[in-house]
């Protein structure tokens, strides 16, 4: 009889290794690319800054909360990035040109808040230190 393929330990540790390396990629590449999207000044690229504020919510609200559940129970990541979102989205919907100004600046302003909280997630969840004690991982 012919036994069933076996999965080396060794080649889901390769796998996982890869698929946390584009994890931290993706977390620290996608709000460093939110923040040059004011800097596209064209009414052309609204829909592209609704779709990147909505893909922020999803994906680093996913994270970040997966984070805070699972790894290290701290507030501070979630309160960075929700100050952050809270910061796009206002600065969203004054897109007008008379606003232009304050929309560039709560939207930087909003997404280096997001990104910090992003990223501190991450080091939070992937590199333990002393003061983490509830670290899992």
């Amino acid at each position: 009889m012919d036994q069933p393929a076996k999965i080396h330990s060794h080649n889901i540790g390769k796998i996982s290794t890869a698929l946390t390396i584009l994890c931290s990629i993706h977390c620290i590449a996608t709000p460093v690319l939110a923040l040059f999207l004011p800097f596209f000044n064209s009414h052309k690229s609204d829909w592209v800054e609704l779709g990147m504020i909505i893909f922020i919510i999803i994906l680093g609200g996913t994270s970040v909360y997966h984070g805070y559940k699972t790894h290290h129970h701290k507030p501070l990541p979630s309160i960075l990035f929700v100050s952050g979102l809270f910061f796009m989205v206002i600065g969203y919907f004054l897109h007008a040109n008379e606003y232009q100004t304050i929309h560039t600046s709560l939207t930087v302003i909003g997404s280096s808040l997001s990104a910090a909280g992003q990223i501190y997630n991450l080091k939070l969840s992937h590199f333990p230190s002393k003061n983490n004690l509830n670290y899992q991982h």
